[in-house]
């Protein structure tokens, strides 16, 4: 009841408020899963000038940020400001307090490039001072987002090697940790065959959140093609579990977005045949839409949904995009962004797809990423560095609410 009346109560008086009041708040409402988004939205446009207009933690600025990434609440000028008055002061972090900021800003995709390299050299000198969660939740931010650091990757697998099998290292901090480093094609192999052996030892069942299951699908598919010399795969009867269930959900999801549909209905006009929601044989990943004839998918990319900023497709999606030209096929992305700039003229439409579709035909690549995206998603394994969920042990069932 309390939640509930917040946010009534908070419009009468944000403006009163101090950060540190605006954080102890919206900590509050997030680590109780209490739905107060017309709150949260209030919030988002009275503090980013509280800011600046007086002094701030960095435990604030950190609480504030995790918050918005737990609530799911849009509030990307917000998150920007955070990740540029965080960037400011990176030194005066605890690591604890980086990590969930980073964590945030990535889950958010409102990732702050400077931050996340400055950030990087701060954290590879205190790893060992973060739990095996935080080390793992920092592995996934920088490959959610796509800001490769070779040198905190090092740092990280010296210190998840020796940590292990701490009874703190839950399932998904070692999933995260393993999917991460595939990401941005690093195998360590003494790390990766731990991380294997650990995975394959945690049981999966219906309770296990799909993403943990698609994360493993896309580890294997990793193992596979990028890291073929490891000799390393999951366990068979492991991943089958995933495709499974993924595939039941597949099934159920929701429709496809008004922008995917846009798309489909150009190429029906240009009648050119396709499948939408297509899954591709052999690697279980879900695309918005096939062409079989000339094996070429075509990916929509919303601005929330796949998006870095602006469309660009994050660590995940880049990674998918590799696996699906070392796969024979050809990928080509269409962004909500040069969607829209086609206005609603269906020649222009036709006429944008039709000139990409041609391209493909002819290029070895994929089309519709900025250049240092496309190299991101067609690298090949590189020199490998040197050696949210609850806590649980080595053969615990992943549920959902460790996630």
């Amino acid at each position: 009841r309390m939640f509930d009346a917040a946010p009534a109560a908070g419009s009468r008086s944000l403006t009163s408020f101090t950060m540190q009041d605006i954080s102890i708040l919206t900590w509050a409402c997030a680590k109780l899963n209490a739905r107060c988004d017309s709150l949260f939205a209030q919030i988002a446009t009275v503090a980013p000038a509280k800011l600046t207009s007086g002094p701030v933690s960095t435990q604030s600025l950190a609480n504030v940020a995790w918050a918005y990434a737990r609530s799911n609440v849009a509030a990307p000028q917000l998150l920007d400001e955070l990740g540029a008055r965080a960037f400011l002061r990176v030194g005066e972090f605890k690591p604890f307090e980086l990590a969930m900021l980073l964590w945030a800003l990535a889950r958010r995709r409102r990732p702050h490039a400077s931050l996340f390299e400055a950030a990087a050299e701060h954290l590879e000198r205190k790893i060992e001072k973060l739990p095996p969660r935080s080390v793992s939740n920092v592995a996934w931010a920088y490959a959610t987002a796509d800001i490769r650091n070779e040198q905190l990757f090092r740092a990280i697998a010296r210190n998840f090697s020796a940590r292990l099998h701490e009874e703190t290292t839950s399932p998904q901090a070692v999933v995260n940790v393993a999917w991460s480093f595939c990401v941005f094609s690093l195998y360590p192999a003494e790390l990766m065959r731990a991380l294997a052996h650990r995975i394959n030892q945690t049981p999966v069942g219906s309770v296990t959140p799909v993403a943990y299951l698609s994360q493993l699908v896309q580890l294997d598919n990793a193992l596979r093609l990028d890291a073929p010399a490891l000799l390393l795969r999951l366990d068979p009867s492991l991943v089958e579990a995933c495709v499974s269930v993924i595939r039941e959900e597949q099934l159920t999801r929701v429709k496809p977005s008004n922008l995917h549909l846009h798309v489909s209905d150009a190429l029906r006009h240009m009648k050119i045949e396709h499948q939408n929601e297509f899954v591709v044989p052999g690697l279980s990943y879900s695309v918005d839409i096939a062409l079989r004839a000339p094996r070429l998918l075509i990916e929509v990319n919303g601005t929330e949904v796949h998006a870095r900023a602006h469309g660009a497709p994050g660590g995940a999606q880049l990674m998918k995009y590799r696996h699906l030209c070392a796969s024979g096929w050809r990928v080509l992305v269409v962004t909500e962004e040069e969607w829209r700039a086609l206005g609603s003229s269906l020649e222009a439409q036709c006429g944008f797809l039709a000139e990409h579709i041609s391209q493909c035909g002819r290029l070895p690549v994929i089309l519709g990423l900025d250049a240092e995206a496309e190299r991101g998603a067609a690298s090949v394994p590189l020199a490998s560095p040197s050696g949210e969920p609850a806590e649980r042990g080595a053969a615990s069932e992943v549920r959902a609410s460790d996630r």
